[in-house]
């Protein structure tokens, strides 16, 4: 099996040449790109709402880009999503009020008169 030099340091097999071309960004990268502190993406990443880095030797680290990518895709359906629901929320509320708010005119304790 014969393997070749490609881009610089990557190894790519000639039989099974890679599908796609895989991006790595490095964590200041990642700041810059989020607008996240290194707090926050590692926080994040604990409780697993957050792309995992990829270890590519003993003390380096990267994020495939495209993961990177995704999650802020997906942070934007959210809040995408979230501004509907608030919508249809304030439209249920306008419809319930308008049906059972009365008019002042049909409310016995507004048109009564008092004698004093």
């Amino acid at each position: 099996m014969g393997y070749r030099a490609h881009s610089g340091s990557n190894i790519v097999n000639e039989q099974n040449p890679p599908k796609r071309k895989i991006v790595l960004l490095k964590l200041a990268e990642v700041k810059a790109l989020t607008k996240l502190s290194h707090a926050s993406i590692y926080r994040l990443i604990a409780t697993k709402r957050f792309p995992k880095p990829i270890k590519l030797g003993e003390a380096a680290s990267a994020w495939i880009a495209s993961e990177i990518n995704e999650w802020l895709e997906s942070r934007i359906e959210k809040r995408n999503q979230e501004t509907q629901e608030e919508l249809a929320r304030e439209e249920m509320v306008r419809k319930a009020l308008a049906e059972t708010t009365p008019l002042p005119s049909s409310n016995p304790l507004l048109v009564k008169r008092v004698n004093v």
